[in-house]
């Protein structure tokens, strides 16, 4: 497969966008069985360059990618531990662990590193 297109698995998986030498290659976005979402660049069938991933329960990661996994910069959008607010926070990645973060939740001046532990 070459160009642009939309490819569906058999066991729900989806994926719309650019394709290379049969590869998931370039921007697309791509829907899990259990309805996890990702949109942004993809390198031989792997997240990576720069992409939003999207969990169903409302968490997010915005940042960057490498070889399928969280790998640089990035923010992590949620909802507080009593889910009254919403929660930004910027950091590190390393292979799909935090290393970091780069200051306090900037939307507002409260520490939230609890509710992400």
């Amino acid at each position: 497969m070459h160009g642009v297109g939309l490819f569906q698995w058999q066991d729900g998986k989806l994926y719309i966008g650019e394709w290379r030498d049969n590869f998931m290659e370039g921007e697309g976005f791509f829907l899990t069985k259990d309805h996890k979402a990702y949109l942004g660049d993809f390198k031989k069938d792997s997240k990576s360059g720069n992409g939003i991933y999207l969990w169903p329960e409302g968490k997010a990661y915005n940042g960057q990618w490498e070889k399928g996994k969280q790998h640089g910069v990035g923010f992590f959008i949620a909802r507080n531990a009593n889910a009254s607010e919403l929660v930004i926070r910027k950091g590190v990645w390393l292979n799909g662990k935090r290393l970091s973060w780069f200051d306090d939740d900037i939307t507002n001046s409260e520490k939230t590193e609890q509710y992400f532990q």
